[in-house]
């Protein structure tokens, strides 16, 4: 049914979706098959995955924003099957295989590919390489959750101007769920909620919240304002007149 047309050095030029990989082959060929129109890759020379865009290969690719492959924008689907063959849907985003990686955790996926998922979806956390449910979490960690992807269930830490203060993640970027008013936070363990500890300016810091002298003042407080960019605090009178 298909005649071999062209002899590829490295790679085929096919979208993924068309990509049939055969280890058996020995050598790389493009066949076009005149009646579908269609190009379909026998054998690409460097494993698993082919970039038909750039005409080289990739092991690993990204399904990303709008469930398309970063690299090419063919449609994916980080979607797994699980061992009594159920479609989970809980990953956002993952990095995709047609061979699992010996390091991560790879599981297969209803498009015959291998996905390692690296984003949950909302409210699924992310703990331990799979996504669990919030209540799943064990009390000793921290939910990480800001914007509409899912968070991380990870050890509790401080955010400090973007980047992580201790937890199994130190230096890396992170923040806060006010960022529009809160500056610096801490993520707490126990499922407590998220507690800010400097806000921007013109902003007050009272029990963990950003607010501002208006509210402070409704509270009976004296807002005690800062120097710089960063917010002051609400106080109250006796905290005020020793307030440095």
């Amino acid at each position: 049914m298909f005649t071999p047309l062209i002899k590829e050095p490295q790679c085929c030029h096919a979208p993924l979706s068309w990509l049939a990989y055969h280890p058996s082959d020995d050598k790389d060929f493009i066949n076009f098959d005149t009646s579908l129109a269609v190009f379909v890759c026998v054998h690409c020379a460097c494993l698993p995955l082919c970039l038909w865009s750039l005409g080289v290969c990739k092991k690993q690719l990204y399904c990303g924003r709008n469930n398309k492959f970063a690299e090419t924008g063919e449609r994916c689907s980080c979607n797994r099957v699980s061992a009594n063959s159920a479609v989970i849907k809980t990953c956002k985003r993952c990095n995709a295989r047609k061979v699992a990686a010996s390091a991560g955790m790879f599981y297969p996926n209803p498009k015959g590919l291998m996905v390692e998922c690296t984003s949950c979806k909302s409210p699924h956390l992310m703990h331990n390489d799979q996504c669990i449910i919030r209540a799943d979490c064990p009390l000793s960690m921290t939910q990480y959750s800001v914007g509409s992807a899912g968070g991380r269930c990870e050890k509790p830490f401080a955010c400090v101007l973007g980047k992580r203060e201790g937890g199994d993640r130190d230096g890396n970027h992170c923040k806060c769920t006010h960022r529009d008013v809160c500056r610096n936070c801490i993520w707490n363990a126990a499922r407590a909620t998220q507690q800010c500890t400097l806000c921007k300016k013109f902003m007050l810091l009272h029990n963990g919240r950003c607010i501002d002298e208006m509210e402070c003042i409704k509270k009976g407080l004296i807002p005690v304002r800062a120097d710089g960019p960063q917010g002051g605090r609400c106080l109250k009178l006796t905290e005020a007149g020793t307030d440095e």
